[in-house]
């Protein structure tokens, strides 16, 4: 008797996709780069392009991420907490549990059957301090998640579907 399998669920973090295009192009996630000292507080953060791993700018205002926030309140609930990264993120003052309380909060909820392990951030430590790096959407003054590709395949490997997840807003409480 052939035992039955359940396909694999593999999310990858993305940016954005353009619909325009004929077809949905996707493009990589930015990760926001948090480093802390020896002691657990933060030392340093900033966006980086995990492709060129060339730092990446805040090219919009405080008041352009805004005033997309607030489009939100048109879509279904629930609305996730707005988080200001400069008022949130301060170095030699905000310590790895502040962080892990703030943006911890935040995670994806896939609408893929039983869902799967999301790439939310990853954790990396030394002699010197320790680096967390979370994906997110864009560089913004705001704590804005990614979306996701979900692709399903089973257990020999083969793709039997995929889908683009959005999560902003969206993620568990």
């Amino acid at each position: 008797m052939k035992r039955l399998s359940l396909p694999k669920i593999v999310p990858f973090t993305i940016r954005a996709w353009n619909e325009r295009s004929q077809g949905r192009e996707v493009v990589p996630e930015v990760v926001l780069r948090v480093s802390f000292d020896g002691l657990g507080k933060l030392a340093d953060w900033g966006f980086f392009d995990p492709l060129t791993a060339r730092a990446l700018a805040v090219r919009e205002t405080a008041d352009d991420a805004s005033r997309w926030f607030k489009s939100l309140s048109q879509a279904p609930p629930p609305i996730p907490q707005r988080i200001e990264l400069d008022k949130t993120l301060i170095p030699g003052q905000t310590t790895q549990p502040d962080i892990e309380q703030i943006l911890a909060r935040w995670q994806p909820d896939f609408h893929c059957g039983g869902g799967g392990l999301a790439p939310v951030v990853k954790k990396m430590t030394s002699d010197s301090g320790s680096v967390w790096d979370w994906y997110v959407d864009r560089p913004s003054p705001l704590f804005i998640p990614p979306s996701y590709l979900v692709v399903c395949v089973d257990d020999t490997g083969a793709l039997i579907v995929w889908h683009f997840e959005q999560t902003y807003p969206g993620g568990r409480k």
